[in-house]
């Protein structure tokens, strides 16, 4: 089984259920662990994207690959503060993926690009791994986005297979 940081992950051991503490953090049960019966720290991600659907269809990848995940952009203000509630998360997730071009029509500008996202991310303390997704795939594109902080990059449409295989490397 392929195991991701923290000891489960996508693809990991068998019947894991999980959710969010009462304090934001993160936990799956392991119905195996009948003796103990204690949380069990699986993959966690904190992911921003504008499309409604696009949300949607991450939140069912998300819980396919047992993967415990915070999904926000529903409003200007979720977009705007998505680096504080990164920071305000605990323990921290070990990926935040954000979308390259956020729009919405309460934005102080017409758009925010994700990645100006990323230093404040880092300014707050986030150390783990940051991912732009985007449709954009060209190799000065790439090239933009780890430039601006992005230590990997997502092609928008994955589907769950490929999404957990790249989560995983």
């Amino acid at each position: 089984a392929r195991g991701g940081p923290g000891g489960g992950g996508p693809g990991g051991g068998g019947g894991v259920h999980g959710g969010v503490h009462g304090d934001g953090g993160y936990y799956a049960d392991d119905a195996e662990d009948d003796v103990l019966s204690r949380p069990t720290v699986v993959m966690r991600i904190a992911s921003l994207d504008d499309d409604s659907f696009t949300r949607s269809i991450d939140a069912q990848i998300f819980e396919h690959l047992r993967i415990e995940a915070v999904v926000r952009g529903e409003t200007a203000e979720q977009i705007e503060t998505f680096p504080e509630l990164v920071a305000s998360l605990s323990p921290p997730p070990h990926v935040v993926i954000v979308d390259y071009r956020l729009d919405h029509p309460r934005l102080r500008s017409p758009f925010m690009l994700g990645t100006e996202l990323l230093p404040r991310l880092r300014q707050l303390g986030y150390g783990g791994k940051l991912v732009i997704k985007s449709a954009y795939d060209s190799a000065a594109d790439v090239a933009r986005f780890k430039a601006a902080g992005a230590d990997d990059t997502l092609l928008k449409g994955l589907s769950a297979d490929a999404l957990g295989r790249e989560l995983a490397r």
